[in-house]
C-alpha cells in the first residue's frame, strides 16, 4: 500500500542498488480525509517497470476503493490465518522486536512501535506468544481482531499496487519465477520511494496460498 508524500518524476535510469539500503516503509494508519491520490506520473513509471525485468511480469496500481477494500478483507484473513498457524505465528513472533532493548540489541526485523497500531492493540498482540491460548482462539474458530491491522492499513492506503506474473510448474523456472518476483519487488519499492511514496509490503496471501498448494500437510497444521 501507498501513502503519498510527493516529489518529481524519476526515470528508470536513475534506479542504483545503494538505494535499496535507503528504501523505507510506512504502516501510518491515516484517515480517509487526509489520503492523497498518487500522481498520474509516478502510476505510469511504476506501471512501466515490468519492462525491465525477463519473463512476463505486470504491476498494476490500483485507486478504486471498492477494490482495494475487497484486498483488505482477503489480506485481514490470509493475517488471520497466519496469527492460527503455530509455525507462521513463531515466525512472525521472531521478526517483531517487542521492546527496545530487542529493537537496539538486534536492529533488524519489525519494531513493534511502528505498526502504527495504539498502545491497546500492542499490548493485546503479546498474546499470540501464548501457544495455549491461540490453540484455544483457533479450536473456537476466533481471532477476529487479528483482521484489524490488514484492515486499517488499506483502508488508509492512498493505492495498492498489484503485481501479477506468469505460473509455471516446472520446479526450476517456478524458483526463478519467485526471484523475479522479488526483483520486481524491490524495484517497485525503490522507484515508490523516489516518487515521494511509502510502501508497505504485504505478503500473507502469497505465503498462504504457496502453503496450501505446496505443502498441505504443514498448512493442516
Amino acid at each position: 500500500s501507498f501513502t503519498d508524500h510527493g516529489a518529481d518524476m524519476v526515470k528508470k535510469s536513475d534506479l542504483s542498488l545503494i538505494d535499496i539500503v535507503n528504501r523505507h516503509t510506512d504502516r501510518t494508519m491515516l484517515p480517509q480525509h487526509q489520503i492523497s491520490p498518487v500522481p498520474l506520473n509516478t502510476k505510469h513509471a511504476l506501471e512501466e517497470l515490468d519492462e525491465t525485468l525477463p519473463g512476463q511480469h505486470k504491476f498494476m496500481v490500483i485507486e478504486d476503493r471498492e477494490i482495494i477494500n475487497k484486498f483488505g478483507e482477503w489480506a485481514a484473513e490470509s493475517d488471520r490465518c497466519r496469527f492460527l498457524s503455530k509455525p507462521f505465528r513463531h515466525d512472525l513472533i521472531n521478526e517483531i522486536r517487542w521492546n527496545h532493548e530487542e529493537i537496539m540489541a538486534k536492529k533488524d526485523g519489525i519494531d513493534i512501535n511502528t505498526l502504527g497500531t495504539g498502545e491497546a492493540t500492542k499490548e493485546g498482540l503479546t498474546i499470540i506468544k501464548d501457544d495455549s491460548a491461540m490453540e484455544m482462539i483457533a479450536n473456537a474458530n476466533g481471532g477476529g481482531k487479528f483482521l484489524d491491522l490488514a484492515r486499517k492499513g488499506f483502508n488508509s492506503a492512498s493505492a495498492i499496487g498489484l503485481q501479477l506474473t506468469n505460473h509455471n510448474d516446472n520446479d526450476v523456472e517456478h524458483q526463478h519465477l519467485y526471484f523475479n518476483v522479488g526483483r520486481m519487488t524491490e524495484h517497485v519499492w525503490i522507484m515508490a520511494n523516489k516518487h515521494g511514496l511509502l510502501v508497505q509490503p504485504w505478503m500473507s496471501l502469497l505465503c498462504l496460498d504457496h502453503l496450501a498448494c505446496h505443502y498441505p500437510e504443514k498448512w493442516n497444521q
